[in-house]
């Protein structure tokens, strides 16, 4: 089952209605020579600022987006930022984080727009240590990033292109070789001419089968049961058809899925009144194995989830906001946070 959601990613589709499509100039930042988080040239720490982003007992150092467009590196058990990168998020993006070995893989602009048109995007993996290395090509907002996500071993990456436009190239999952790694770059066109955005990327843990929600952004956005692609398959094209036979008695579908880290479990997030839920369902039926953790707020129409790995806990974005989830709670952070994961 699908249906309309609205997503942030449909700012992209309302704004190339009335703007001109064109690729931005790629040669901001250079693949080759990693770009250091500090605007000195190199990553230094800095003092805590009084404002506490994560107010709990949880541990980790986790790579976050506050609501002022930055990248910024904290520890959550001692809340001091350790880093603020210096590259951008993108405008009306979003920009998106999917947890690696040793980091993360982000999704950034590597040039301002020009008031006129979105600016393109490009991936770069940030390190725990704050170095950040651009990686791969440059996306125009003509194809956007919609969803991302890292292999369980760290040597690929799976991103979703968004088809913004009708004459536009057609939605479409691609695979790449990390940084450091080898290996052919596979794509995966869209296998319905109506679907022309997929959200929600994550890999089972066996690194082959790579779980999204796909559907058609109007404008209003997407929302649905994931679908599921065999990346070690013969497959030509992403199935879209979702993956569960779906449960009648469900009034509301998912806007947020993911696998939960190595431990075979898989969750979704679903958004109606009178707040929102996060459900630890099987990953194969779709059916409950938990009782379901109470999210604040509804209407909020997306929801990124980013598991700890051994599924103990996750951080959770929606509305705006960032989300502990543990011990069957879920714990409103830093109201400046919009975004955040572990490192793997």
């Amino acid at each position: 089952m699908r249906m309309l959601r609205q997503t942030r990613q449909s700012a992209i589709v309302l704004a190339s209605a009335t703007v001109a499509l064109s690729m931005l100039v790629a040669g901001c930042t250079s693949g080759s020579h990693p770009v250091t988080a500090a605007s000195s040239g190199t990553a230094h720490e800095v003092a805590p600022s009084g404002l506490h982003s994560f107010g709990t007992s949880a541990s980790g150092v986790v790579l976050a987006i506050d609501d002022s467009g930055r990248f910024r590196i904290e520890d959550l058990g001692s809340a001091v930022v350790l880093h603020t990168l210096s590259i951008a998020t993108v405008p009306q993006g979003p920009s998106l984080i999917a947890s690696a070995r040793g980091g993360w893989v982000v999704s950034y602009a590597p040039a301002p727009g020009n008031g006129e048109s979105l600016p393109a995007a490009r991936l770069a993996f940030v390190a725990t240590s704050g170095a950040v290395t651009p990686f791969g090509p440059t996306f125009p907002q003509s194809g956007p990033i919609s969803g991302l996500a890292v292999s369980p071993d760290g040597t690929r990456v799976a991103i979703a292109l968004m088809q913004v436009q009708p004459s536009a190239t057609p939605a479409e999952i691609r695979i790449m070789a990390m940084p450091g790694h080898a290996s052919p770059t596979r794509s995966w066109p869209v296998d319905d001419v109506d679907v022309n955005e997929m959200m929600s990327l994550s890999f089972a843990p066996d690194g082959r089968r790579l779980s999204y929600i796909a559907g058609s952004q109007t404008g209003a956005g997407i929302g649905g049961e994931p679908s599921t692609l065999d990346t070690a398959s013969d497959a030509t094209q992403a199935p879209t058809a979702p993956t569960w036979s779906g449960n009648p008695s469900e009034q509301c579908v998912p806007d947020g899925a993911s696998w939960l880290g190595t431990s075979g479990q898989f969750a979704v997030v679903v958004d109606c009144p009178p707040n929102g839920a996060l459900k630890t369902v099987d990953p194969v039926t779709g059916a409950r194995t938990s009782a379901d953790v109470a999210l604040p707020q509804y209407a909020c129409l997306d929801a990124n989830i980013h598991p700890a790995g051994d599924a103990s806990a996750m951080l959770i974005s929606r509305c705006d906001r960032v989300y502990l989830v543990a011990d069957g709670a879920a714990i409103a952070l830093d109201p400046h946070l919009v975004d955040a994961a572990w490192a793997k």
